[in-house]
């Protein structure tokens, strides 16, 4: 995992971040169950179809920059 967003100091969001591979990384299931993350995203920066991959949103990086409480 690359990065784990917090909220009240408790997991939130695992984010994995890829150059161009949609297909959700296999460690991000293993992080989730174990850290009890309610969402995991992957960031995709050459992401044509962004959606869920089964359980995990796919996104491409300028809209989750967007996304991101500035």
């Amino acid at each position: 995992m690359d990065f784990l967003l917090t909220l009240n100091r408790k997991p939130w969001a695992l984010v994995e971040v890829k150059l161009s591979d949609t297909s959700p990384a296999p460690a991000m299931s293993y992080f989730a169950e174990r850290l009890k993350a309610p969402h995991k995203i992957q960031v995709v920066l050459e992401c044509e179809r962004p959606g869920m991959a089964g359980d995990v949103h796919v996104i491409d990086a300028a809209n989750f920059l967007r996304l991101l409480p500035v």
